[in-house]
């Protein structure tokens, strides 16, 4: 039987430069942000993020101020990283719905959109095209040629 009698919950952005200690390098490092399983994404002077639990999150890369924080999206648990491509944010969550964001400052929600169909994975972008891996199916999901 595992026991945890603490939980350090931690979201880190630093400076890519840099050899030996690069603590200094240390942008930002919030101790109590909701927990995370995906990646942070960088786009421009900001990063971004989504908690398991469906909370996203907008920091300066600079200072590592958060910008914005929005409350939970409906039905969203997500184990996946967010994604960029072509100036949007892309999470889906473990029940197969993808929302869509503005890679902004200004937080706004574009879309939401449902596979109903459960997933685990991140998105991936390649080629101007997305991919998306379900229990049972791998979409692709691209502008029509």
């Amino acid at each position: 039987m595992v026991r945890h009698t603490s939980l350090l919950i931690s979201t880190f952005a630093g400076k890519l430069r840099g050899s030996g200690d690069i603590t200094t390098n240390r942008v930002c490092n919030h101790t109590k942000a909701p927990y995370r399983i995906g990646s942070l994404v960088s786009v421009c002077d900001h990063f971004y993020t989504v908690a398991q639990t469906g909370e996203p999150q907008c920091y300066e890369l600079a200072t590592g101020e958060e910008v914005w924080k929005q409350e939970k999206l409906p039905r969203v648990e997500t184990y996946g990283s967010m994604v960029h491509a072509d100036g949007r944010l892309y999470v889906i969550s473990t029940r197969g719905d993808a929302f869509v964001f503005t890679a902004s400052p200004k937080y706004e929600l574009l879309a939401t959109n449902s596979l109903d169909e459960g997933t685990t994975a991140s998105m991936a972008v390649s080629g101007g095209e997305l991919f998306l891996r379900t229990a049972r199916t791998l979409w692709c999901i691209s502008e029509k040629k």
